[in-house]
């Protein structure tokens, strides 16, 4: 994602360096999503003259925080 935002910004691009987490597990009990360590992730919001800011996410699928079914 660093390295997003320098090639954006270089280009002109305006743009953020956002983290956060990508969940995709749910708890079986009352259907809560868990967002756990393993899950952190960053990726990029760059701005688009007249659309606003749009999610830019470089990272290889392979690279993202991946499904794991809960054991509750």
């Amino acid at each position: 994602a660093s390295s997003t935002a320098m090639l954006l910004r270089h280009a002109g691009v305006p743009c953020r360096y956002v983290t956060g987490f990508l969940v995709a597990e749910t708890q079986s009990y009352g259907g809560y999503r868990l967002a756990r360590s393993r899950d952190a992730h960053a990726w990029v919001e760059a701005y688009v003259e007249g659309e606003g800011w749009r999610i830019v996410d470089t990272t290889p699928e392979e690279g993202r925080p991946n499904y794991r079914e809960s054991s509750y």
